[in-house]
């Protein structure tokens, strides 16, 4: 499986202040929604599923590669393209 640590030159035009798990839970475990800016946020694991998600302008929730024992760091906002 790609992972997304092989993506390269992927910038924020606005990083979210929010944790993942701040936003309310949706049907659907990838899908969450932010109440302060009233959209929804795609969780994206790899490469094929954040190109689908900045083709479809959708905000994004992205894990940074992660230390080994260390808690990932997740990413919240709106990706350029």
């Amino acid at each position: 499986m790609d992972s997304l640590a092989e993506i390269r030159n992927c910038e924020f035009r606005v990083e979210c202040p929010k944790q993942w798990t701040e936003l309310q839970e949706t049907r659907n475990e990838k899908i969450r929604f932010c109440g302060t800016c009233k959209r929804s946020v795609h969780y994206c694991k790899t490469p094929a599923e954040l190109q689908r998600a900045i083709i479809k302008n959708y905000c994004v929730a992205v894990e940074l590669k992660k230390e080994r024992g260390t808690t990932p760091q997740v990413l919240l906002g709106e990706v350029m393209f």
